[in-house]
């Protein structure tokens, strides 16, 4: 294993070279399968749907885009994220990263 000068890396390579551990390592479908699983999940999921269909039946079928609607959600979504949700994800990413990494810096 060749060894990451993470200083002389940009955000946006770190990002890559995680993405690619978690890709390859199949590391990333383990932590959503163990969202999934989550009943906290499913009610978020619920609550992000239900304000999609709001925003569809206020502007219309016809108006609402993809893309709006994403612009229309994505904050609120995040707010509406249970924390307890957000800290496994990061427990979860910072053991992988330590874990994978750790004779990398």
């Amino acid at each position: 294993m060749s060894v990451i000068k993470w200083e002389n890396l940009s955000n946006s390579e770190i990002r890559a070279e995680v993405e690619a551990a978690l890709e390859s390592t199949g590391e990333n479908k383990k932590i959503r399968q163990s969202i999934e699983k989550n009943n906290e999940i499913k009610a978020w999921r619920d609550q992000v749907s239900a304000l999609c269909k709001q925003i569809i039946e206020e502007k219309g079928p016809e108006e609402v885009t993809p893309d709006m609607l994403y612009d229309n959600i994505v904050f609120k979504a995040r707010e509406l994220m249970p924390p307890s949700i957000s800290n496994d994800i990061i427990a979860k990413l910072t053991t992988f990263l330590q874990e994978k990494f750790e004779d990398s810096t």
